[in-house]
């Protein structure tokens, strides 16, 4: 996991993006990769739903996705959608 960290940290250098940035849309062409209509999945800590809403997209209409998010004012504001 550490090589993987540092991997991320030479590339944001390299490209002059954060880190995060780069992790972030790791996660999102992951599941964009895998995730198919009619799909369901879990998003665990799902913040703001930068990764809740782009993955209910994926899954389409017939698809689920849970979001679990346990800070109350996130989990508010996600219900809001």
């Amino acid at each position: 996991m550490t090589d993987l960290i540092e991997r991320f940290h030479t590339c944001a250098e390299a490209t002059d993006v954060t880190p995060g940035s780069l992790f972030e849309k790791a996660v999102q062409t992951i599941y964009e990769t895998w995730l198919n209509p009619g799909d369901t999945a879990v998003d665990v800590g799902a913040h703001r739903g930068a990764h809740l809403f782009p993955m209910s997209k994926v899954v389409g209409r017939r698809g689920r996705i849970y979001g679990f998010e346990p800070i109350p004012a996130f989990f508010d504001r996600l219900k809001k959608g």
